[in-house]
């Protein structure tokens, strides 16, 4: 990705710390569509604090791809469709299916289990793939990013070996916001 400067990252870190402090959700419809904004907003960010082998996209664009058939993801569509990132334009692929994952950028497993996290694992290895999901553990399973519920708040845990086994760089800055996993954990 773009690299960003000294003074971007200090906001943007403290924009995100912000979002973890202010990001809280009730169990009400309404508070799940706010959830899954906030998720495309954390979504981005991670875009921004983690670099990729090569740094370009392919074709020069931020793929999302975004696996399941929500709510959430509807919200989440919604919400990244039209955003750019540093100049970048992002453009969503709703997947039905493992096919095409490793050809995103990034990759977001909802909840509904549309396909498990070790299949979602074993189609974008190698392929330099940022996984995120909601499913509890995915990250001790392998995947990279976790959203987890703290209280009425939005976290997420990250797997940095995971990550690194693909060669991608997670900003430390990002890691001091997210709990840190091991796979296996």
């Amino acid at each position: 990705m773009t690299k960003l400067s000294t003074p971007l990252h200090r906001r943007l870190t403290l924009a995100f710390a912000a979002m973890l402090g202010l990001c809280s959700f009730a169990p009400e419809s309404r508070a799940e569509y706010d959830e899954y904004k906030v998720k495309a907003a954390f979504l981005l960010n991670f875009a921004k604090l983690v670099t990729w082998p090569g740094d370009t996209p392919a074709g020069g664009k931020l793929v999302i791809g975004l696996l399941g058939d929500t709510e959430g993801t509807a919200v989440l569509t919604r919400a990244l469709e039209g955003a750019s990132l540093g100049g970048t334009p992002v453009e969503v692929r709703h997947l039905t299916s493992i096919d095409g994952s490793a050809d995103c950028r990034i990759v977001f497993l909802a909840r509904d289990g549309v396909v498990t996290p070790e299949s979602l694992l074993a189609a974008t290895r190698g392929g330099r793939v940022l996984t995120v999901s909601e499913m509890p553990g995915f990250a001790s399973q392998g995947g990279m990013i976790n959203f987890f519920p703290d209280g009425r708040k939005l976290r997420f845990e990250i797997n940095p070996g995971a990550a690194e086994r693909e060669g991608l760089k997670i900003s430390s800055r990002l890691l001091a916001l997210a709990r840190v996993v091991e796979e296996g954990r």
